[in-house]
């Protein structure tokens, strides 16, 4: 494999990361992660939806506009929710994920911290792909008129990654500390 192609997926090779003991599959995980990041980017940035009267929305925008003008129109609460089920739960796990893939080594302080954590964020997995998926339906079925836009499928493509990626590390950490 080049040297380059192996840095990108693997990381330096003087850091013992769970990135370094993966194989096959495994090693494109750092990739697949920050495709889930760049994913995730697209569809929170970009035109999610055209509605007209969706609490108080009309217009195009994207979840990130879309939360900014629900807190302006005094939805604080569903802006709230929307912001931390749609954006920061992702990005936190997406965060994990790389943190375990690249940064912390094996035998370093915070790897079991953050191993827990990994664990936490492939749970709360679920809780985040429920909401995006009845976020979905709630604005396809408020309405008629309603256009989604393809920043939709960003972001589901973006949550799928995610668990791919959250699903794998996990099983390379217990597979780790098992053999440790």
């Amino acid at each position: 494999m080049h040297w380059l192609l192996q840095r990108v997926l693997v990381g330096t090779s003087h850091r013992q990361t769970i990135a370094k003991y993966s194989k096959g599959f495994d090693q494109s995980l750092g990739v697949l992660t920050i495709s889930s990041a760049a994913t995730l980017g697209v569809g929170v940035a970009s035109p999610f939806a055209t509605v007209n009267a969706f609490y108080g929305l009309s217009g195009e925008y994207s979840i990130f506009t879309a939360v900014m003008e629900l807190f302006k129109a005094g939805e604080g609460g569903i802006a709230l929710g929307i912001a931390a089920l749609i954006i920061a739960l992702p990005v936190y796990g997406i965060a994990t994920a790389f943190d375990l893939w690249y940064k912390h080594e094996l035998q370093g302080v915070k790897f079991e911290k953050m191993s827990g954590r990994s664990a936490l964020c492939s749970n709360l997995w679920f809780i985040t792909f429920a909401a995006a998926a009845a976020l979905i339906f709630h604005i396809q079925t408020s309405n008629p008129d309603v256009i989604l836009h393809q920043s939709v499928y960003s972001l589901l493509l973006s949550l799928v990654l995610q668990k791919i990626a959250l699903t794998r590390i996990s099983k390379l950490i217990s597979m780790v500390q098992f053999r440790s």
